[in-house]
């Protein structure tokens, strides 16, 4: 009995919330402004390199096509590390990154969705090296050094809070390249805080 008022409770507590929560409708236009926070994945090296976390704005616009689905753009400016191994040697460099995102976002209901995105870098400023393994002039290169990076997004979102208009929500991310080079880590995963908007609603 104590089981079913729980989920009998569970239930009602999450049809109030998504009563509440953003419903996509097709010609909606909504808005997230947050912070990303992320680093490099360097998971299993064998060096003691260790990436360093970072936090940079970033915008995400949702269009609607329906209840279901919406077509997604995300822009931020990364600071992006890219580490590469040669011969139990490492090169750790920094570069400054505009990243571009363009995928579809499909909503399971309304309170989460998850998006895949292909996206696009471009870089600011000139590479820097963080850490070398290797003699001066004998240096190997990183994607750092590359005029456009490019990759998938990968994203699982969730709302916090909403009434609709206004919403909090949070946004786990990963990024996987397409361009490393070989033995070369510069996928990256992250978290993005943010408040969502809706600031055109369906004009019936």
């Amino acid at each position: 009995m104590l089981k079913f008022k729980s989920l009998f409770g569970f239930g009602i507590l999450f049809f109030t919330l998504s009563i509440w929560a953003y419903n996509p409708k097709d010609g909606n236009l909504s808005a997230i402004l947050g912070v990303f926070t992320y680093k490099t994945d360097f998971s299993s090296p064998s060096s003691n390199i260790e990436s360093s976390l970072f936090s940079r704005p970033i915008i995400i616009l949702n269009g609607d096509l329906n209840n279901k689905g919406s077509l997604e753009i995300a822009m931020t400016h990364m600071n992006k590390l890219f580490l590469r191994e040669q011969d139990s040697k490492y090169q750790l460099e920094e570069a400054q990154l505009m990243h571009i995102g363009m995928g579809y976002r499909r909503w399971l209901n309304p309170m989460l969705s998850w998006s895949a995105a292909v996206y696009s870098e471009y870089p600011m400023k000139t590479k820097k090296v963080v850490h070398s393994d290797f003699n001066p002039g004998q240096e190997i290169t990183t994607s750092a050094s590359d005029k456009t990076e490019y990759g998938l997004d990968l994203s699982l979102q969730t709302e916090l809070w909403g009434n609709y208009f206004w919403s909090v929500v949070i946004d786990g991310r990963y990024g996987l390249s397409f361009t490393n080079q070989r033995n070369e880590k510069g996928n990256y995963y992250g978290v993005v805080l943010g408040l969502r908007y809706l600031f055109q609603e369906r004009i019936k």
